[in-house]
């Protein structure tokens, strides 16, 4: 069970990063509107190069948020889309086939033409959006296989110490 002391650091540390996310919206805010860093640092009582590490953070989560939107959401708006204009097409297909007007024909049939142009276009792009998504992938795939020098030495000295409890064992058992 924490402590009284636990329990007021963990609501510090909630209230700094709620703190925090306020100011990084005004930021973003204020930078949207063209201030400069110096003008936002100055209206919010902070100093620039804190403005500035915030507007790179902001510029990051902006590049994360359009991958997730690119490999994740727009592969799905693409499919929903293609699976409307299908409809689509069916409804006004079976509206030629049952009206007598020729004035109702003519606009479901120019309706027809327009979802199956809308359908090209889409599937043209299609190509464009698969590409983008496999560099994404690529460039996640080498960022992920990007070790830090801190992390090759924990991985070094891991590999060193299961090395010694081998050799460790060995020993034991030719004794």
């Amino acid at each position: 069970m924490p402590t009284g002391a636990e329990i007021v650091e963990e609501l510090k540390l909630k209230n700094s990063k709620h703190l925090i996310q306020l100011r990084r919206s005004k930021v973003l805010e204020l930078w949207s509107k063209g201030w400069s860093q110096e003008r936002i640092a100055s209206e919010l009582g902070v100093s620039q190069p804190l403005i500035s590490l915030d507007i790179q953070f902001i510029q990051y989560q902006g590049r994360e948020e359009m991958q997730q939107f690119i490999t994740e959401l727009l592969p799905n708006s693409i499919k929903k889309t293609l699976v409307s204009l299908n409809l689509i097409t069916l409804e006004a297909w079976d509206m030629v086939e049952k009206t007598h007007d020729d004035n109702t024909k003519l606009q479901a049939l120019k309706l027809i033409k327009e979802t199956e142009a809308d359908k090209i276009g889409i599937v043209s792009n299609v190509d464009i959006v698969n590409k983008v998504i496999t560099q994404i992938e690529q460039i996640r795939q080498q960022r992920d296989t990007i070790v830090s020098p801190e992390q090759k030495a924990i991985e070094l000295n891991e590999e060193q110490e299961t090395l010694k409890l081998g050799v460790s064992d060995e020993e034991e058992e030719i004794e």
